[in-house]
């Protein structure tokens, strides 16, 4: 299991010091700066801060045994960079919340306030994180339709042994 939030932080470091645009950007930026940029901007450099990290992330995926599957796991996996590796569908599938399911779960998270506490005004900055999370996830929903990936959207009204038994059928495992 690759899992793509797990190498944020050193892919923030090595991507700053191959001097990557938007990469070395946000390595010197303050979470209040990050959260209070107006949503439209922190969406197009969420697309841009992924499109960037995909040549770490391949050269991480590079370093398992060829001969191994790996799951991989994570929002900076695009549909678009599914689409371009010709990955075949069975072996795909883009998992995303409702903003309502997000939100809820989202408060939940202890981490959370320690990323906002020393923010000017943290409610605002998670409001705004928020938003651009809703606004992310809806432009990955259009561009899933838009390739013909599977998709799943979660709102909580399914249990997890039933989303799972859904991805089963995705990957023709069942």
């Amino acid at each position: 299991l690759y899992k793509c939030d797990d190498y944020l932080e050193s892919h923030l470091k090595i991507g700053a010091m191959r001097k990557l645009p938007v990469m070395s950007k946000v390595s010197r930026m303050t979470w209040d700066e990050i959260w209070m940029r107006p949503i439209d901007i922190q969406v197009k450099e969420e697309f841009e801060y992924y499109r960037e990290e995909l040549t770490l992330i391949l050269e991480d995926l590079n370093k398992y045994p060829k001969d191994r599957n790996i799951i991989v796991e994570g929002a900076a996996i695009l549909p678009e960079f599914i689409e371009a590796m010709k990955i075949s569908d069975e072996r795909v599938v883009f998992i995303i919340p409702t903003s309502e399911f997000q939100l809820e779960h989202y408060k939940k998270r202890e981490w959370i306030h320690y990323l906002l506490k020393d923010c000017k005004d943290p409610e605002k900055a998670f409001e705004n994180w928020m938003e651009r999370d809703v606004r992310f996830a809806n432009e990955i929903t259009e561009m899933t339709w838009l390739y013909g990936k599977n998709l799943i959207v979660t709102d909580g009204s399914k249990s997890i042994k039933e989303n799972f038994n859904t991805v089963e059928k995705f990957f023709e495992l069942v």
